[in-house]
């Protein structure tokens, strides 16, 4: 049976195609062009992967998937535009300094942006409403100079003050460093206070110790064995003799001076350490038996007050401040307590400490069952 085209009804062989047919074809595939393919992860929604996924058939690109492309790449083509001219697919790389951090601040050069210590002990204000905001019906019940903090090796030196209100306990430690301002904050909520426990005592410094040895070390050598080693071998014994009452009256001397004079460790140990020198030096230096007996009595003598005052410098008044709350542990807290052997932080007694121990607890107690009675009986005029 013979065949036709359907287009032109020219007649076909078996297989054979209508060139009417070819032509279409070949138009339709120069009229195509493949759109670019890009990443419009961000623009194109969704459904992006599937407008990709065109398609050409006899019939032609799907229209649906060729529209969407059509409408991508138009948007993007306005995108490169408006981007300095450039093309959408250009990478441009632009560099600010505004985050960067200097290379001195980074190490820790140079001082510290924040080392102003103007009004830096807060001396003569309350802690609630001039230093912290006051909460919603809070009254500042009274304050307490309690307690004062140091530190040789860190150059600090704070106030430490504690302050009751009708809703809060505050502790506030304001004072200076070698490099600026130093501070220390904690509060409690009164209603949570189930104690406080404050103790006046004493420490021994393991630093205060070993610099005192160091310094009664120096003064013993230098005028023990140095000046007395050249009194020894003096020819003179004018010279030698006058050495021996010299440095026999000042041991003397030192030693009433360690009975008479209270406190002041450091001085005693300083002087002390001179008197050991001195009747060192004369021992060494005397020839005679009787006086070489004498001096070393006072020698041996003036050795063991040395010792004792270097111990008495090593003890160091201190304090501790800690709070029981009505929580699940039973440890308290610690506010402030550098009982340590080892620490170099001292906590002195400050003038209302007395005071404080003597009142804080009973007026807590007083605020929390009472509460305006407690007030009105506590609060400072």
């Amino acid at each position: 049976m013979a065949k036709f085209c359907t287009q032109c009804g020219r007649p076909l062989k078996d297989g054979e195609i209508c060139t009417c047919q070819q032509k279409k074809n070949n138009a339709a595939k120069m009229e195509y062009t493949a759109p670019e393919q890009k990443d419009n992860s961000n623009t194109a929604g969704p459904n992006n992967e599937q407008q990709s996924a065109g398609y050409f058939d006899a019939n032609g690109w799907n229209a649906g998937a060729g529209a969407s492309m059509g409408k991508t790449d138009a948007g993007s083509g306005q995108q490169g535009q408006a981007g300095n001219g450039t093309d959408s697919n250009t990478f441009t790389y632009s560099f600010s300094t505004a985050d960067w951090v200097p290379f001195g601040k980074l190490l820790g050069f140079g001082e510290s942006e924040k080392n102003d210590v103007t009004g830096c002990f807060e001396r003569g204000k309350k802690i609630v409403p001039e230093l912290v905001a006051p909460c919603e019906q809070e009254i500042p019940v009274k304050q307490y100079d309690i307690c004062n903090a140091r530190s040789k090796i860190r150059g600090v030196w704070q106030e430490g003050r504690l302050q009751v209100t009708n809703k809060r306990i505050l502790f506030r430690m304001s004072g200076r460093s070698w490099i600026g301002r130093a501070m220390d904050y904690k509060e409690f909520n009164i209603d949570e206070v189930a104690g406080i426990s404050i103790s006046n005592g004493v420490r021994f410094s393991i630093f205060d110790f070993i610099i005192g040895l160091l310094i009664s070390c120096v003064i013993i050598l230098l005028f023990g064995a140095r000046f007395g080693i050249e009194v020894a071998f003096s020819s003179s014994s004018i010279f030698r003799g006058l050495m021996f009452l010299i440095s026999n009256i000042g041991g003397l001397a030192a030693i009433g001076s360690f009975f008479i004079v209270k406190k002041k460790y450091f001085i005693k140990l300083l002087i002390m350490s001179l008197a050991t020198g001195l009747l060192t030096m004369s021992v060494i230096a005397t020839r005679s038996v009787f006086l070489h007996g004498f001096s070393s009595f006072l020698s041996i003598l003036s050795v063991i007050l040395t010792i004792v005052s270097l111990f008495l410098f090593a003890l160091k008044p201190s304090m501790s401040i800690m709070v029981q709350t009505k929580c699940e542990s039973a440890a308290p807290i610690c506010i402030l307590s550098p009982r340590s052997v080892v620490s170099v932080t001292e906590v002195l007694p400050g003038d209302d400490a007395d005071i404080a121990i003597e009142e804080l607890g009973s007026m807590i107690m007083d605020i929390q069952k009472f509460g305006d009675y407690g007030i009105k009986k506590w609060k400072e005029d």
